[in-house]
């Protein structure tokens, strides 16, 4: 997964509210805050469609113990919430059933949600990825008109 560079950051550190639209989904590693290393996790890209930030990319992960933020994300976008506990990153079937649904919202799935930038450091540089977190509805009408075709990505 590439991460974007923090200098500089643009989206302030308090957390803001934006309306996104989800243009890729997929497994990659992200660094795990408070673990201090990299970590399996499913990967939600974005982009902000509308407002100051409209076309910034966002990439946030979802960690194995991050159902709860996960099935909130579900539950906005109209998809099924997995039924386990927990994210089974290590089960490529498990994954490719959670992944199926929400791929599948890719350019229609708007959602609203308190974005937070997370930086860390490493030997390569300055990094950010960030924590998405109380996911509503989305607020305004998306300004954007986004390409037909996402990227891929590791997909299971």
């Amino acid at each position: 997964m590439n991460d974007y560079k923090t200098n500089p950051v643009d989206i302030p550190s308090v957390g803001e509210r934006l309306d996104q639209t989800i243009i890729d989904v997929g497994v990659g590693t992200s660094w795990h805050r408070g673990k201090d290393t990299r970590r399996p996790a499913i990967i939600v890209k974005t982009m902000v469609d509308n407002g100051k930030r409209a076309k910034k990319k966002l990439s946030a992960p979802f960690f194995e113990t991050d159902i709860e933020r996960y099935a909130e994300l579900c539950r906005v976008v109209g998809i099924p919430v997995p039924k386990s506990n927990c994210i089974p990153i290590d089960d490529k079937m498990a994954v490719k059933d959670i992944l199926l649904p929400l791929h599948n919202k890719i350019r229609e799935g708007r959602f609203s949600s308190m974005v937070r930038p997370v930086e860390f450091e490493t030997d390569r540089g300055r990094y950010v990825r960030y924590d998405m977190t109380f996911f509503d509805d989305a607020q305004n009408r998306s300004t954007l008109h986004l390409d037909s075709e996402p990227t891929q990505f590791q997909r299971p």
